[in-house]
């Protein structure tokens, strides 16, 4: 951590009375491992800048490595910190992995949700009856495409097992895009909303 911080007063008031006291500076943390309490996503390799004057504090830029060592960044202010500080924070990845670390930093119904998605109870039903693709379904798939031929009342079913066949091994994971807000009005004791989009880019669900 590094810590720069700057003291000023000015010109006393008409009657003599001291001015305030005003204090800015700002607050660089470098290798740092942590996260967010009101959505506790770990991070690694944290490097950041904060930059705060008097009772407000500005989110320069975070950054941090998630899992599959994927850049995760933070923004935001923290405005009125003495009086209960109005917090405004986004939180983004480009293609964050949709694993526990991730489905643990959700609230208990965005994580239900979520997991309904990627059930391994259901994944292993589907691959004992044999439905879902894989080594030991291929060659039957390519034997039925084979049989299909060019007939045209067939295009439907001959894409399917092309994507299917090109898709390779079916994993239940994949990633996603997050766009996470964290805010809180001002005032002590007032909620934290965390609100945003998990945008699935390659999943198997």
């Amino acid at each position: 951590i590094q810590l720069h911080t700057e003291f000023e007063r000015g010109e006393p008031g008409p009657g003599g009375e001291a001015a305030p006291v005003l204090s800015s500076g700002s607050l660089t943390i470098s290798e740092g491992v942590g996260s967010f309490v009101e959505f506790p996503y770990q991070l690694e390799g944290v490097e950041g800048v904060f930059e705060y004057a008097n009772d407000d504090l500005r989110v320069v830029s975070v950054t941090g490595r998630g899992s599959g060592d994927e850049l995760v960044t933070i923004s935001g202010e923290l405005n009125g910190l003495s009086s209960g500080a109005e917090i405004d924070l986004a939180i983004e990845c480009a293609k964050a992995p949709i694993d526990a670390r991730l489905l643990d930093a959700f609230a208990d119904a965005p994580r239900r949700a979520l997991s309904l998605l990627f059930d391994q109870r259901m994944m292993q039903s589907l691959s004992e009856a044999r439905l879902l693709p894989g080594p030991d379904t291929f060659p039957e798939m390519r034997n039925q495409l084979a049989s299909l031929g060019n007939h045209p009342g067939k295009d439907a079913e001959r894409a399917r097992l092309t994507r299917a066949l090109e898709a390779g091994d079916f994993n239940l994971s994949g990633t996603c895009k997050l766009a996470i807000r964290v805010y809180s009005a001002p005032g002590f004791g007032e909620p934290v909303e965390v609100s945003g989009t998990v945008s699935e880019i390659n999943a198997g669900v």
